[in-house]
């Protein structure tokens, strides 16, 4: 097989679905992974518009626990493929299959897959095939999830056999079924409808097989009835996972990340991780005496910085504690902070120092960051509710003379109550770590204006699903420009940015803040964030009555279909109605002749018909068409 741009193609694996292809992407000389999809899939014009439509979501899921989705196409004879980023190591199957794997390895697999799903799910995106079989793991044990959302592509129309549908159909769609039903969750078996809550089902079958070796069939022992070295808090754990009721399983994979971190206490981490978190114990018992801790995860470890999770076992609090050279950027802006709580601003309990080393204790987010949110197209009442509230934040902090100078998603935090707390102040990125002193070299209209951009590319990002792009543009002649329909250049110190416009229907009242914030005219610019978190809350208000008017203009033109289907409708039985009076009036007529001659109508027709002719005058159909002709032939009678 041949696929243009790819070379040295060579059959992995095969399956029902689809066969597997390592290549080289030939732009890049880089390894790849191909699955294309089984050739009986593409007579199927369902999975074809499936294919088109999710493909591109799964695409734009970046996490460092999911294998990123590349490229996509049809073959030369028609089949669906993906190319993916190529893992070198063993799936999590064959780590089963092999015992790889002792409890502290298990455990820290399974955290790394709830964050990934956690990730998909607050995406919208929902695997529908968890198995051992699609977690990958490369030699450093760290955790790929492949094929997410790819299930999809097959439900319905064809994991169940359709009136009309094809026998190959039928056999792909039974082969899929028969693949992964041992993972999958009684109501996506039954009905092929999945919630983010059947993939915690899958993911209970699948710790259950991790601990235990055995892949459960319904009414399984407890996993610590089958090996009785396996805690039982993490055998409930398993347990409600697998629950047959979808409201008896936990409410997100959150919750599960959570308890297993609870149950875990650390038996994931490293010798060394847990060397570097024990250190940081004392600084919390200094903050908080007569507290236990305990740490629970290490969330960030790189060589100039790192992020841990602490337990308070006395209070039930978790903690984050990041730890920072003393000569970091960022200690003197979390001092202020610390003095100084907003409730955007992500509470910083304190600040301490320790030989050359500084630690930043700070509350947890529950809720996760942006950059667990912001994959897809968000809507515009939500994008500019978030841009509000950052505004807030920034707001606040320069009135303290606090500037962020790397704001970005994943520096935005959610509490419990999804309320946006700012997170990071003073701390640059990894690639361009400074020193303190040289973090207060700009000047503070200077750092305003960076930290309104980054508000701005942030917006931009959360309502198109992608960030503007910088380019080198040598000898730049203006700072606003139009390439096309759909792009627009701003130019920055020799480098513009060339923004595809995704904003769609975006009002022009909306549009107009964005390009302020993002803009680098001096006229067009706003003075200070105070200004901006002015815009930025009346276009929160008015995105969200736009979207109430669209739902309302969406009724109203639901309404009109209904009403003008109904007109249609009534004129059709109006027609057949009209036969009786039109019988009735003849029968009148033909009545007053009679009782003219004999009294006929009055002592024969009048005591049968009485009660009919009744109903009919007090009928919707004599007001709208008996009455205006007699108000026409004789008014006021």
């Amino acid at each position: 097989m041949g696929l243009q741009g790819y070379k040295r193609l060579s059959k992995l694996g095969e399956g029902g679905m689809a066969t597997v292809y390592r290549g080289v992407q030939e732009s890049l000389q880089r390894p790849v992974a191909i699955k294309v999809l089984a050739a009986n899939l593409a007579d199927e014009p369902e999975v074809l518009q499936r294919f088109e439509a999710e493909s591109m979501i799964i695409a734009q899921l970046n996490h460092p626990h999911i294998i990123h989705v590349i490229d996509k196409g049809l073959t030369a004879d028609g089949q669906p493929y993906f190319v993916m980023e190529f893992v070198e190591g063993m799936t999590l199957e064959d780590a089963i299959n092999r015992d790889k794997l002792d409890n502290a390895k298990k455990l820290e697999v399974l955290v790394q897959v709830c964050k990934a799903l956690s990730y998909a799910h607050k995406n919208g995106v929902i695997h529908r095939d968890i198995k051992p079989a699609n977690v990958l793991l490369d030699k450093a044990w760290e955790v790929r999830i492949a094929d997410f959302g790819i299930a999809h592509f097959f439900t319905d129309s064809l994991a169940q056999t359709r009136p009309g549908a094809s026998s190959r159909s039928s056999a792909a769609g039974a082969s899929l079924t028969m693949g992964t039903s041992a993972y999958m969750a009684p109501e996506l078996l039954a009905s092929g409808q999945a919630s983010e809550r059947s993939d915690l089902y899958a993911l209970g079958v699948m710790m259950y097989e991790l601990f235990t070796g055995i892949v459960p069939a319904p009414g399984a022992p407890g996993a610590h009835e089958v090996v009785p070295d396996i805690e039982l808090g993490l055998s409930e754990l398993i347990a409600s996972c697998m629950a047959e009721e979808v409201d008896d399983r936990p409410m997100s994979a959150d919750d599960v990340h959570r308890d297993l971190l609870f149950l875990s206490q650390g038996q994931h981490l490293s010798p060394r991780q847990r060397v570097d978190a024990d250190r940081n114990i004392s600084v919390l018992i200094e903050t908080y005496p007569g507290s236990e801790f305990s740490v629970l995860d290490v969330l960030k470890d790189e060589p100039s910085s790192a992020v841990f999770l602490y337990e308070d076992q006395t209070r039930e609090v978790l903690y984050i504690v990041k730890r920072l050279s003393l000569q970091s950027a960022g200690l003197r802006e979390h001092k202020i902070l610390a003095r100084h709580p907003h409730p955007n601003i992500v509470t910083v309990h304190g600040v301490s120092t320790h030989g050359d080393k500084a630690s930043i204790i700070m509350a947890y987010m529950e809720g996760g960051t942006l950059a667990d949110q912001i994959g897809p197209k968000i809507a515009p009442s939500k994008a500019f509710e978030w841009g509000a509230a950052i505004a807030q934040g920034l707001k606040f902090a320069h009135k303290h003379k606090v500037y962020h100078g790397n704001l970005r998603p994943s520096a935005i935090f959610m509490d419990d109550e999804t309320v946006v707390r700012l997170s990071g102040f003073g701390i640059p990125s990894e690639s361009e770590s400074r020193p303190a002193d040289q973090s207060r070299g700009r000047p503070d209209a200077v750092a305003a204006q960076a930290d309104m951009k980054a508000l701005g590319a942030i917006l931009w990002q959360a309502l198109t699903g992608s960030s503007p792009e910088l380019r080198h543009i040598p000898k730049p002649e203006s700072s606003t420009g139009k390439v096309g329909n759909t792009v627009r250049l701003r130019t920055t110190r020799g480098r513009t940015a060339v923004v595809s416009d995704g904003l769609g229907n975006l009002p022009e009242s909306l549009r107009r803040v964005l390009d302020r914030l993002l803009s680098d005219d001096p006229k067009e610019i706003y003075p200070t964030i105070d200004a901006a978190a002015i815009d930025l809350a009346t276009a929160s208000k008015d995105a969200r009555l736009l979207e109430k008017q669209v739902k309302v203009d969406a009724i109203k033109r639901e309404a009109a279909k209904v009403a003008k289907t109904s007109q249609r409708l009534d004129r059709a039985r109006t027609g057949r109605k009209l036969i009786l009076p039109a019988i009735l009036i003849l029968l009148s007529t033909a009545a007053v002749a009679l009782e003219l001659y004999n009294g006929y109508f009055s002592t024969q027709v009048w005591p049968v018909a009485r009660h009919y002719i009744e109903d009919m005058q007090s009928s919707e159909v004599w007001r709208q068409h008996v009455t205006p002709l007699l108000e026409h032939v004789a008014p006021g009678s």
